[in-house]
């Protein structure tokens, strides 16, 4: 598993069996959301703040490699086993989420859009502007290829996002679940919890 620590500018690597951390990755300014592919490689996206960050280090998105197991131990950061980091994705990165064919999807919170890059060279394959009032910040994929988004603010807060046609075709109201979205997860099984 991969926890992104916001404060220090790193994802640390767990074990699953023992929650032994085995890696600590230096990845950039503020990172936010992590997923992982179906060949074990994490992707963080970068939520980055305006402050003093040198350009490059905020608001992007790396490719640690899975079984890449770094030469410097934890809890020392190390830039070991980053494969690819790709500066200026969007602004405010508040979601990240894999899809079947391993392609990467982002959500860029303050342009309100979500970016589908390539899970093998990183290189963007479209961008997707939603309702100026919808503000990403958590993204799923479903079992039929839906990309699910949850939004901050605005009257839709969770929204159903057709990679075919790059359009909304279903979203709930936070009035209707009675609360504020902060993220979401689909289980493979036809639900959005």
């Amino acid at each position: 598993i991969y926890i992104a620590n916001s404060q220090d500018d790193s994802v640390s690597k767990l074990r699953i069996d023992n929650g032994e951390e085995v890696a600590r990755i230096l990845v950039g300014n503020n990172p936010s959301r992590t997923a992982v592919d179906g060949d074990g490689n994490a992707w963080v996206a970068m939520r980055g703040v305006l402050n003093d960050a040198s350009p490059g280090e905020i608001d992007h998105v790396v490719k640690i490699d899975g079984d890449c197991v770094p030469s410097i131990k934890p809890p020392v950061p190390t830039r070991e086993c980053i494969l690819i980091d790709i500066p200026r994705v969007g602004q405010l990165l508040r979601g990240v989420a894999v899809d079947a064919t391993g392609d990467v999807w982002i959500g860029s919170h303050a342009d309100h859009e979500v970016i589908l890059l390539d899970g093998v060279t990183g290189d963007e394959k479209t961008r997707i502007t939603l309702d100026p009032l919808s503000r990403v910040y958590g993204l799923a994929v479903d079992e039929r290829g839906y990309l699910w988004v949850a939004a901050k603010t605005g009257e839709a807060q969770v929204l159903r996002v057709d990679p075919v046609t790059e359009s909304v075709d279903f979203a709930v109201s936070g009035l209707e679940i009675g609360r504020s979205v902060y993220g979401l997860a689909a289980d493979g099984k036809g639900s959005v919890w």
